[in-house]
């Protein structure tokens, strides 16, 4: 056992285990052990999991081999069901609880055929034991959504209080440029030469090489907070 974690009832124990050397995905299986009864429920391919506030639900996201599978689930603790939220192909991340209310969500990978890397779907369930009240996040159909933006999983998911609204972080979105090829005889003369150990220094830039390189990270994931109001479906 690598990891594990109770529930806030201290009704059940998550025990995830290590994975085979072989496995390429963070998927591994994890046994949910019924503190009550004794009795064990295993699940593979199980990437991370997160408790309700309450300790009566389990949200599983999984991530499997060649992404068949990939998703997110919900394990009721009270009789074991097993219910997908949503299953596909791509990448979720981000599982967030609300912290008093049975509401989830969390990102799904998705892209176009114009930009560069990818953007994120917001999943919400204000109330999973509903699990039919879910609403997805698409930034194409927000008009209020910024052109040529795109959704962080750095930022990560909040909730509002009421649970009506959920945060997240949106930046530029890199537009795919066709380079044109370089047949000059200096390009000729720099095919396969490596250089990413050069450091170019200015002296009109505002900061110093070093300073830039400690600032690289933050620079490179500034965002902005927006809010995705549930009820009324509006993006701000």
């Amino acid at each position: 056992i690598q990891a594990y974690g109770f529930s806030e009832t201290g009704s059940h124990l998550v025990m995830k285990k290590y994975q085979a050397k072989e496995v390429k995905t963070k998927g591994t299986d994890i046994i949910i052990r019924n503190l009550n009864s004794g009795s064990n429920q295993l699940v593979g391919n199980v990437a991370d999991y997160e408790f309700n506030d309450a300790g009566t639900y389990l949200a599983l996201r999984m991530d499997a081999t060649e992404k068949l599978g990939n998703g997110v689930q919900l394990v009721n603790l009270k009789n074991n069901n097993i219910e997908v939220l949503d299953s596909d192909t791509a990448t979720y991340t981000a599982l967030t609880w609300h912290k008093e209310k049975n509401a989830l969500a969390f990102m799904k990978t998705t892209s176009d055929t114009s930009h560069v890397g990818e953007t994120y779907l917001v999943f919400a369930y204000p109330d999973v034991t509903k699990t039919s009240s879910g609403k997805v996040f698409h930034q194409t159909e927000h008009n209020a959504f910024p052109k040529n933006s795109k959704i962080v999983d750095y930022a990560g998911l909040k909730w509002s209080k009421d649970g009506n609204t959920v945060f997240f972080g949106i930046k530029d979105w890199e537009i795919k440029k066709e380079e044109p090829k370089d047949t000059s005889a200096i390009a000729r003369l720099n095919e396969g030469l490596d250089s990413t150990n050069v450091a170019v220094w200015h002296w009109k830039d505002a900061e110093i090489q070093p300073r830039q390189e400690v600032r690289k990270k933050r620079l490179l994931e500034a965002n902005y907070l927006s809010a995705w109001h549930l009820q009324s479906g509006d993006f701000v």
